[in-house]
């Protein structure tokens, strides 16, 4: 779950620690199944043959991905916060040579995951066991 969790991350465009620093929203999730923007209120189902397992996740996802915040200080430290489940704490580094944005725990490994930035929305993607996930979050 964690690893879901944190997988809300990056892609394209040069960002600076003060461009990412603040509170972000889950705005858009995206994997090999579905789009769902949740600002559009709309879904778009990438293999129709798994409709039904997307029409679940729809459900899910208000409950599950939603409420997850992540917070970036100036200070290189963050926080993703999900209200029903966890709080990880933790550092980051912004490699802007590769677009890449590396989150460190203590005693875990880190997390280096590609970002990218349109029209003020922060899209963070994440390898999965199969597949990936990619969220759009906004201040």
């Amino acid at each position: 779950m964690k690893k879901l969790i944190i997988l809300f991350l990056f892609l394209s465009t040069n960002i600076t620690a003060q461009e990412l620093t603040g509170t972000w929203n889950v705005t858009s999730y995206e994997d090999e199944i579905v789009y769902y923007n949740q600002t559009a209120d709309s879904i778009y189902y990438k293999d129709e043959s798994r409709k039904t397992e997307a029409e679940n996740f729809r459900k899910m996802f208000e409950m599950m991905i939603l409420p997850v915040t992540y917070t970036f200080k100036d200070n290189n430290e963050y926080e993703m916060l999900h209200p029903m489940l966890a709080e990880i704490k933790g550092t980051y580094e912004i490699d802007r040579n590769n677009n890449y944005v590396i989150l460190s725990e203590k005693n875990t490994m880190n997390d280096t995951l590609p970002f990218s930035m349109s029209n003020e929305i922060l899209y963070l993607r994440m390898k999965m066991e199969e597949g990936f996930m990619k969220i759009g979050l906004k201040k």
